[in-house]
């Protein structure tokens, strides 16, 4: 099925509300794995990782890109970078 079917199929308020749900749960893993990162204790791209096994299921994508978009907001420009090189080449 198509993305934009299932967005017709579910509504848009579903779609925003799954989105901003899954934002709410992965605050918290996004927090830490950002502590280590600016602790310098781990790179960028192990924190990631870490963060992405620690959720609920490793394997839903909205999971995975809201852990993404909330590690984005927290950093400074050169983890930005980091992890936006990590999304182009893991995908």
């Amino acid at each position: 099925m198509l993305r934009e079917d299932i967005i017709r199929n579910i509504g848009r308020d579903d779609v925003i509300k799954m989105h901003e749900d899954a934002h709410e749960k992965v605050r918290g893993i996004a927090e830490e794995a950002v502590k280590c990162i600016k602790e310098k204790k781990v790179k960028t791209k192990f924190a990631l990782g870490w963060g992405i096994q620690q959720l609920e299921d490793p394997w839903n994508s909205v999971l995975v890109r809201a852990l993404y978009d909330e590690m984005y907001d927290m950093l400074d420009l050169n983890g930005k970078k980091e992890l936006a090189f990590l999304a182009r080449a893991y995908g």
